[in-house]
Formats: C-alpha cells, sequence, structure tokens
C-alpha cells in the first residue's frame, strides 16, 4: 500500500467539519446583525442629536427675537411717551426740547452664522429670507439711539454755557423753556434740526421695526413647531393698540 493512500475518513470528520461550517457561517451572521443594529443605534443617537442642537438653535432665536421685539418697544414707548406729554400739556415746540435721552441703550442683538444655518435648512424661504439681516437692521436703530442721545445732551450742555445763563432758561418736567439771544439759536441750529431728524428716525424706525419683528416671529414660532416640534407661543403686548 503506498505511503500516499488515505484512509477512508469516518463520518465523525464530516460532521466536524460542517459543524465548524455552520457556526462559521452563524458567527458571521451574527456579528453582521449586531453591526447593522451598532450603526442603526448610533445613527439614531446621532440624528437625536441633531435634532436636540435644532431645537436649542430654535429657541436661541426666538429668545434673541424676543429681545430685539422688546428693544423696539422700550424705545417707541420712550418717544412716543415724550411726544404725548407735550400733546396733553399744549406744549409747542421741537423735539429736541422735549425729548430727554434714554437712561441707557440696548445692546446689540446678533443672529449666529449656525442659528441661520440651522433656519436655512428648514427650507422655508419666505422666513429666511425675512429674518435674515432683522439683526443689522436692529443693531443699527440702537446706534442710531447711541448718537441721538449723545447730540441731544451736547446741545443743552450748550445751553446752559449760553442762553440758560443769560436768560434764565430752566426745565420743566421734560421740556426746556425760556429765551434765548437769536446768536445763540442761529448757532445751535444745525445741531436742533440734527436732533430732531433723529428723534424723528428713532419714533418711526422702532414703530416700523416692532411690526415687522412682531410678524417675522409669529411665522418662525409656527415653522419651529411645524418642523422641530417646539411648542411655544408668543404673546406680545402692545401697548400702541391698547
Amino acid at each position: 500500500m503506498s505511503a500516499w493512500s488515505f484512509l477512508p475518513l469516518q463520518p465523525e470528520f464530516w460532521s466536524a467539519i460542517a459543524g465548524a461550517i455552520v457556526g462559521a457561517i452563524t458567527g458571521g451572521i451574527i456579528a453582521y446583525v449586531m453591526q447593522v443594529k451598532a450603526l442603526r443605534e448610533g445613527r439614531a443617537v446621532r440624528a437625536e442629536d441633531q435634532k436636540l442642537n435644532r431645537q436649542a438653535q430654535g429657541r436661541a432665536l426666538l429668545l434673541k427675537m424676543g429681545r430685539i421685539i422688546s428693544n423696539y418697544h422700550s424705545i417707541r414707548e420712550h418717544f412716543d411717551g415724550h411726544y404725548n406729554r407735550a400733546h396733553e400739556t399744549g406744549f409747542v415746540g421741537e423735539p429736541w426740547e422735549f425729548i430727554l435721552p434714554t437712561a441707557n441703550a440696548p445692546d446689540p442683538v446678533y443672529l449666529s452664522m449656525d442659528e441661520l444655518g440651522m433656519l436655512l435648512s428648514l427650507k422655508n424661504n419666505e422666513v429666511f429670507n425675512s429674518l435674515v439681516g432683522l439683526d443689522a437692521i436692529h443693531n443699527g436703530l440702537i446706534d442710531v439711539l447711541k448718537l441721538f442721545n449723545a447730540e441731544r445732551r451736547a446741545l443743552t450742555e450748550r445751553l446752559p454755557q449760553t442762553a440758560i445763563a443769560e436768560q434764565g432758561i430752566g426745565e420743566q418736567g421734560n421740556m426746556l423753556s425760556g429765551f434765548s439771544p437769536r446768536e445763540v439759536i442761529a448757532g445751535l441750529r444745525p445741531r436742533m434740526i440734527e436732533v430732531n431728524m433723529l428723534a424723528e428716525q428713532l419714533r418711526v424706525g422702532a414703530k416700523n421695526g416692532f411690526t415687522e419683528a412682531t410678524t417675522v416671529t409669529a411665522a418662525l414660532v409656527q415653522l419651529l413647531k411645524q418642523k422641530l416640534g417646539l411648542s411655544y407661543n408668543v404673546s406680545i403686548l402692545d401697548s400702541a393698540s391698547r
């Protein structure tokens, strides 16, 4: 008998081979299923994290829009209040005479690129286009308010050195009254005109900005509720409509 001849294989051998093959296939299937499950769970976790992040950005947008609306409201109330008070008292004069500077100017508000990018991803061009740039317009009005405060103070600081000191001009409530020489008025007239223009710009700008911001915010609330499940309601008390 040749040394290379093989002995007949026993059934136990074939059984072991088959068991090894089945075990390998079963192990591969289990590993594949586990891997697919892990991938699905990973995607679900990432999707949930993305959703939470988008919701946080949506809430940040609403808070910032609330600040913008509040700032517009306070500016408008300040200027309308002085105009109304002058009308009620029968005071006939120019805005620089009866509108006082604000105690403090509001802080600017900035919408971040991440927040705007999230809003763009919601695929509502009308809301996105209406909201983009509102922070710049708001911050521009804040700059005008700071300029008004500075110019109004600078103007009245010139008056005590001339008209008030010489003619006895004094404060009556929120209004300046008295007499001043013609040459004093002529010298300060450009500043008076500038302050008057700034006051009117602020009054109209705050009114229009308030209306636009409230309209955009109402649409934003509905969009975030529909797309991100944020169930926030915005209730705005407009004293001008009372």
